[in-house]
């Protein structure tokens, strides 16, 4: 796309039932940092797996913490579990803060 504008999937592996779980398909229109979007994502995995989610909403879950990271400066993404998961019910529309 563009330094700025990213279209974005996330993947999960469950070594439990040998499969591949994505995401859907986020689209960011104007980066503000990608510095930390990697660590978000991975925090999202570990968080998933120490909560038990099932698979599809814990790659759901790490993605929308990667994207909603896309949106801020600095490294840490300092968005809360009920902010990720509004966000993932407006289906990544609007970010409430």
């Amino acid at each position: 796309m563009t330094p700025n504008a990213y279209q974005l999937t996330g993947f999960y592996y469950d070594s439990e039932t040998k499969r591949v779980f994505h995401s859907k398909k986020h689209q960011i229109q104007y980066v503000v940092d990608r510095v930390g979007a990697g660590d978000a994502y991975a925090a999202g995995i570990i968080d998933g797996i120490i909560k038990h989610r099932d698979p599809q909403s814990l790659v759901e879950f790490a993605m929308a913490s990667s994207v909603l990271k896309h949106t801020i400066f600095g490294d840490a993404n300092w968005f809360t579990t009920d902010q990720v998961e509004q966000f993932m019910k407006t289906s990544g529309g609007n970010i409430i803060r």
